[in-house]
């Protein structure tokens, strides 16, 4: 029984108005949203290094891995290919992160991203594939990529990529792992097949439960392992009155508009699925403002029960907390104070009792 592992994102993604208090560090505007940043340089090691299954998950222009990589010695880094990367040659994007393993001693992973947001194809002109044709592809690039980093004369022929004795030179030092989401049948199917993390969206401990079940027992038939981890917006304060006031000011200061743009165009994307709903087809517009439902999670309270949620988590075999933060940097470090010790103390406590129940 391990411990579970604890991600931090770099950049908190809020959907928050301009009329926000001045103690929040805005910065700029991204397609009407407005994003808060962590600041530089010592972030990511000031507490998630406490844990040596602690990572940062980097985002385009988030970030710099390789100066990341130089100061924090057991933390791992997670780039993002997009669906609109994936049209770029293939052999390409293999040897970038290839690279980049390289220059940090092996701590690469990547996510792959299939795309749901049509109108970011139509403004650089790339075809529109149906839903599903759109995870049938990112599961080609998937199996191409983890051949090209693990082969010579490697041989490919699929609908979307194609390679005939093709070799990478060097490799990566390790097979970096490959990661995903999505909630529709395709995502969990092609999880099940390929991929060696899931991330859902923030959820409560038994709608997750749901979806950890489901892709495992596909992956066991298919004789793949997959580890699943979970979207989590934390707000952890020393009395949940606290931490509930500031939950109640984020969702106040939200931007109706861009709140609601996003969440018209992600349930029109989801309705395009078979299933015809998606990732955020339940989400109200409290949800919305963290807009990878992180407060569905509820990790929002006191650092005891903050802990105790986690746990929970791990129980219904979540495996990854990825975390987000309203004031990153002193958020972080009261969070690898104060939350991630207890953390560790219930998981020590709850292996005890299994190994006092065997004896």
């Amino acid at each position: 029984m391990g411990t579970i592992a604890m991600w931090v994102l770099p950049r908190c993604a809020v959907l928050l108005s301009q009329q926000c208090s001045s103690k929040l560090p805005l910065t700029h505007v991204e397609s009407g949203c407005l994003r808060i940043p962590c600041g530089e340089g010592a972030c990511p090691r000031l507490s998630a290094q406490r844990s040596p299954d602690s990572a940062a998950a980097t985002q385009p222009n988030g970030g710099k891995p390789p100066r990341h990589g130089a100061h924090t010695p057991q933390i791992s880094a997670a780039g993002t290919v997009a669906a609109l990367l994936q049209r770029l040659p293939q052999n390409l994007a293999a040897k970038q992160l290839a690279t980049i393993d390289q220059l940090t001693n092996g701590r690469v992973a990547v996510n792959i991203v299939s795309g749901w947001f049509k109108g970011e194809f139509q403004a650089i002109g790339e075809h529109w594939l149906e839903h599903d044709e759109r995870y049938r592809r990112s599961e080609e690039f998937i199996r191409s990529l983890k051949g090209i980093w693990s082969q010579d004369n490697f041989n490919f022929r699929g609908d979307f990529y194609r390679f005939d004795n093709y070799s990478l030179k060097p490799k990566p030092l390790g097979q970096p792992e490959i990661f995903q989401g999505g909630s529709s049948r395709a995502a969990r199917d092609m999880a099940a097949r390929v991929s060696d993390w899931y991330f859902t969206n923030g959820n409560t401990p038994e709608g997750i439960k749901a979806q950890v079940d489901d892709i495992r027992s596909k992956a066991t038939a298919n004789n793949h392992s997959v580890k699943v981890g979970v979207n989590a917006f934390v707000i952890a304060r020393d009395t949940e009155e606290e931490a509930r006031a500031v939950l109640a000011q984020i969702i106040d200061q939200a931007d109706p508009q861009a709140v609601n743009a996003f969440g018209d165009a992600a349930k029109q994307a989801g309705r395009a699925s078979p299933e015809g709903e998606g990732n955020w087809a339940k989400s109200t517009f409290e949800d919305l403002v963290q807009y990878n439902d992180g407060f569905k999670t509820n990790l929002i309270g006191t650092p005891q029960q903050i802990a105790e949620r986690i746990v929970a988590l791990k129980a219904v075999g979540v495996d990854l907390v990825l975390a987000g933060f309203l004031h990153f940097q002193e958020e972080v470090e009261y969070f690898g104070k104060r939350v991630l010790p207890l953390v560790r103390e219930l998981e020590a406590k709850a292996l005890n009792q299994q190994t006092a129940a065997v004896a």
